[in-house]
């Protein structure tokens, strides 16, 4: 199977999102999608039919209350912490930080319980930056309710990587929550102290 290149809201810029079987594990918004196929047979390309199945679920993080953020943003209006989640790819979460501590965390109360389903991440490169201000390596989690009364936090996806990519995102199952956490350890593949988060979005269905 070829490589899925997904054309970015109201630009003409696309990027490369693996095709990983017959799924794509990282949601997206798209209009146009172009299907390259980098080898085929020595007759050529015969396709009987592709198929794109599109998702009614909805972004249930979007403007949601956050209610722990681990660091101040900066001053501009369009750079504070509540911009990873008003659904606008041009503004963005770009919270400050040192050489002494380049961590960045933020926890988003969804109101209620949901079954998510999907997440997706834009980073610095999504909003037209270079591709060293991406996140290098990040957790999301989930707070875990205890039936005695205690509270724990769950990792349901972790990444640590050098890799050039302007989005991530992917499939989750059996994640029931209210509360998402956004632990960011490594905020920059190139080595900057403050993090680039010009979207974070999930997809479920409430409990």
């Amino acid at each position: 199977l070829g490589d899925v290149y997904k054309r970015q809201p109201d630009t003409n810029e696309v990027y490369v999102d693996t095709l990983l079987g017959l799924e794509v594990d990282t949601p997206r918004l798209a209009r146009y999608y172009r299907i390259n196929f980098q080898e085929s047979a020595n007759w050529g390309t015969n396709i009987l039919e592709i198929r794109f199945f599109s998702s009614e679920l909805y972004d249930i993080a979007r403007n949601k209350n956050i209610v722990f953020d681990s660091k101040n943003g900066w001053n501009a209006a369009t750079e504070t912490v509540n911009c990873a989640l008003d659904g606008d790819y041009k503004t963005k979460w770009s919270s400050g930080g040192s050489a002494a501590d380049r961590s960045h965390a933020m926890v988003v109360d969804l109101g209620k319980y949901y079954d998510i389903r999907k997440w997706f991440m834009a980073n610095g490169q999504w909003g037209g930056e270079v591709g060293t201000t991406n996140t290098k390596a990040f957790t999301l989690e989930y707070l875990k309710a205890d039936p005695e009364g205690g509270n724990e936090w769950q990792t349901f996806f972790a990444y640590d990587k050098e890799e050039v990519r302007p989005a991530y995102g992917g499939i989750v199952n059996g994640v029931y929550a209210r509360y998402i956490k956004i632990n960011i350890s490594n905020p920059a593949i190139g080595g900057a102290n403050g993090c680039r988060i010009y979207d974070f979005e999930l997809f479920g269905e409430a409990l």
